[in-house]
């Protein structure tokens, strides 16, 4: 999040000057477009590993790992990363707070696949068996 509020100073700062040229535009726009879609991507996989293995508590699902905390409820969802606070919110679909990592995305992708992985291979599995 600190991250977009310094580009969309930059932008308001350089827009009232001289003013960006095409590329800048472009390579902040991009930015901020990779930005959201990690976002996005952590928030998904976060609601998968909720839908299969999180507790209900009341309205809310509930996660508790080693290194990261989920707490989906009816109008948000929170990621919490031990040490280091909440690095995801979300309101609805928007996003109102990130400070996500490559790290915690790609964290996020492979403990989904391990959540995921004994259904594929069970399936699998019994394909071999129907034979």
């Amino acid at each position: 999040e600190g991250h977009l509020k310094q580009i969309e100073q930059v932008q308001a700062i350089l827009q009232q000057g001289s003013g960006l040229s095409d590329r800048d535009l472009q390579v902040m726009q991009a930015d901020k477009s990779a930005w959201e879609k990690q976002a996005q991507s952590v928030a998904a996989t976060a609601s998968i590993i909720l839908e299969r293995i999180g507790v209900q508590e009341g309205g809310s699902k509930r996660f508790d790992g080693k290194t990261y905390q989920l707490l989906l409820t009816r109008s948000s969802l929170s990621v919490t990363a031990s040490g280091r606070g909440e690095i995801l919110r979300l309101a609805g679909e928007e996003i109102v707070h990130s400070s996500v990592t490559n790290t915690d995305a790609e964290r996020f992708q492979q403990f989904s696949l391990q959540i995921c992985l004994p259904v594929k291979v069970s399936v699998s599995a019994a394909k071999q068996y129907e034979r």
